[in-house]
């Protein structure tokens, strides 16, 4: 078969893992994500409309634990944000990571411009969690109900030195190398994306509809 074919038919030492990536066009996102016409609720169905959530993570935590799963969790108590929990999961994780990394960690995004470079970064990544470090990340997980719907409003902010946030989307039109790709897709995501302070400080607004 064609992992014989592959491997040579040489005797197996180790498990073999096979990805199958599908390219999706922005367009496509909301048939891709399985995002479907929800049927008209009651207010009640509707879950926790109102509400505000601050978390923050200071180093150990940030050493050891992945916060991604408990904030999602946090969400799906919403029904109306359940058939969307694809793309908040993205959205929490580019933004988290971009916090950590190059917020907190000072790590370059500069150094995924090449495929040496990518495997840098995520060693420089390991190196930095290894060691005593300072700063934190925090959370902000703003709902408020709307006509129709509802709208979360995700703020991050990391104790980093921030970067020239006002000159980012000139960049972003680069499609070279393997950096900058995580933000155009949040952006195709969000109604509303945008940085403040020193750009230590995202707000992502995310609206559903029923």
């Amino acid at each position: 078969d064609a992992v014989d074919v592959y491997t040579g038919r040489q005797e197996q030492d180790d498990d073999h893992t096979l990805v199958e990536i599908t390219m999706v066009p922005q367009e496509e996102f909301d048939s891709y994500f399985g995002e479907k016409k929800q049927e008209k609720l009651s207010q009640k169905a509707l879950g926790p409309m109102d509400w505000c959530l601050e978390y923050t993570l200071l180093p150990q935590t940030l050493k050891d634990f992945n916060p991604l799963p408990l904030l999602t969790h946090v969400l799906m108590e919403v029904p109306g944000l359940r058939n969307h929990s694809s793309k908040l999961y993205t959205i929490l994780a580019e933004l988290y990571s971009n916090a950590l990394e190059h917020g907190v960690l000072g790590i370059s995004s500069g150094l995924k411009t090449t495929a040496h470079g990518f495997a840098e970064y995520y060693r420089q990544r390991e190196a930095a969690l290894s060691k005593d470090f300072e700063g934190s990340v925090k959370f902000v997980l703003r709902h408020k109900p709307e006509e129709g719907g509802g709208v979360l409003i995700i703020r991050v902010e990391d104790t980093g030195k921030g970067f020239d946030f006002k000159g980012f989307e000139k960049k972003l039109s680069s499609k070279e190398g393997y950096c900058g790709r995580g933000i155009p897709l949040l952006l195709g995501m969000c109604r509303r994306f945008e940085y403040f302070g020193t750009g230590n400080i995202v707000e992502a607004e995310f609206e559903w509809r029923i």
